[in-house]
């Protein structure tokens, strides 16, 4: 599980109720994808985690995706940048390539 008070462990707790689940007796909190994939691989064991972080393990059938009956499970992503100066060109260009990476990506779905 995230640890307690980060927006994904919101999300993984959730999901529980929903689906519901009590309160975990068992269970591991990380934010670490290394440690999150390497318990996931050699247990039989549930990881909140974002999709992107497993997309590969996934697409090679070395983990799988439980399916989600209900909306909202997406965990929320932003770009954190100054506001007392103004972009590049560079910058400008580095958050245009993002929003239609995410906006190609979303459309995949």
């Amino acid at each position: 599980m995230p640890p307690f008070g980060t927006l994904i462990r919101q999300s993984a707790e959730s999901v529980l109720t929903a689906f519901g689940a009590h309160a975990l007796t068992a269970l591991v909190e990380t934010l670490s994808v290394s440690l999150g994939r390497s318990l996931a691989l050699n247990n039989d064991a549930v990881w909140f985690v974002p999709a992107g972080a497993v997309e590969q393990d996934i697409v090679l059938g070395l983990l799988a995706a439980l399916p989600m009956p209900f909306a909202g499970t997406d965990e929320p992503i932003g770009l954190i940048r100054r506001n007392d100066a103004a972009r590049t060109p560079v910058e400008e260009a580095l958050v245009d390539a993002l929003r239609e990476a995410g906006r190609s990506r979303a459309g995949s779905k």
